[in-house]
């Protein structure tokens, strides 16, 4: 029937607190965890809401390099052009008002065509077009050309670290990583171990020194409260009974392994409860069908990190 089919199908599909939307499966960085505010700490209604809106906004503020750093590249550059534009009519209007204003300040702009080209030259220092270098020993104009050449020293120098930035973060360079789709759980030897696998795409230039880390992130609970998204770090080397970090050799596909023992975040407590306040005590807690039940009811995720 169509519930069974759709019991199913939750079943079958993975909750992934980070998502695997990404080309061949890799995640896009998005995480899957909504924020809200209880209802027994909001107390202001919508105000309150307004308020922690205009926290969001002066936080970004105050950071607004990155801000712009994580801002979409066409966006980004939108806004670069939009400012410089802006900038350049704004002077060029400056130059337009003062051209022939007074005894001395008699410059060869006759209209707001030519102011244009004037703000353009300064702002690009190319060279000016005018009969008088010296703007008639006019001191407006001196004071205005300074600002304009300020503000594009500032404008350049910010304008190249953005797309710099842009151009060259880790999120790009790691679209040629790839990590398993599925993790895989197998008992050897008695022991339980987490295996997965990451490799590079690229024939050429390798990343060296290559180190990776997992954290589970799950609920943590206890008779009467959860605990959300509570972060451990998983142990994960190249080899299953070594604790060392390794360096990766990303030109083979490297099979990357955390042992489920008394340190391992994947491991039941002795004693755990459940989202139902239900007391859970198993005298072998590594046996298969606990391992499952703990895991399901915590509803966690293992993050691994390239670096």
């Amino acid at each position: 029937t169509n519930n069974n089919y759709n019991a199913e199908k939750r079943i079958v599909e993975p909750h992934r607190i980070l998502d695997r939307d990404g080309t061949n499966h890799q995640s896009r960085g998005r995480w899957r965890v909504e924020g809200r505010t209880s209802q027994s700490v909001v107390t202001l209604g919508e105000n309150n809401s307004n308020h922690n809106a205009r926290q969001y906004a002066r936080a970004c503020w105050d950071n607004w390099f990155h801000s712009l750093v994580y801002t979409p590249t066409v966006i980004l550059l939108m806004l670069l052009m939009t400012y410089y534009m802006a900038v350049m009519v704004f002077f060029a209007l400056l130059y337009m008002t003062f051209s022939n204003h007074g005894q001395f300040c008699q410059v060869d702009i006759g209209n707001f065509l030519e102011a244009l080209f004037f703000s353009l030259s300064t702002m690009t220092t190319i060279g000016y077009g005018v009969k008088d270098y010296n703007f008639g020993d006019c001191w407006t104009f001196f004071i205005l050309v300074s600002f304009q050449v300020s503000n594009a020293i500032l404008f350049d120098a910010v304008a190249i670290g953005l797309i710099f930035q842009r151009l060259s973060r880790g999120q790009k360079r790691s679209r040629s990583i790839l990590f398993s789709d599925k993790a895989v759980m197998r008992k050897v030897g008695g022991n339980w171990y987490l295996f997965f696998r990451v490799g590079e795409l690229r024939k050429k230039h390798f990343i060296i020194e290559t180190r990776v880390r997992a954290h589970v992130i799950r609920h943590e609970r206890s008779q009467t409260e959860t605990f959300y998204f509570a972060t451990r770090n998983a142990q994960v080397g190249l080899q299953p009974s070594s604790s060392d970090q390794h360096f990766l050799l990303m030109s083979l596909p490297e099979l990357v392994i955390h042992k489920v023992d008394e340190h391992s975040p994947l491991l039941p407590p002795p004693r755990w409860y459940d989202r139902n306040g239900h007391l859970h005590s198993y005298p072998n807690r590594d046996e298969r069908h606990n391992l499952q039940q703990f895991w399901e009811d915590r509803q966690g995720g293992v993050i691994s990190f390239i670096e």
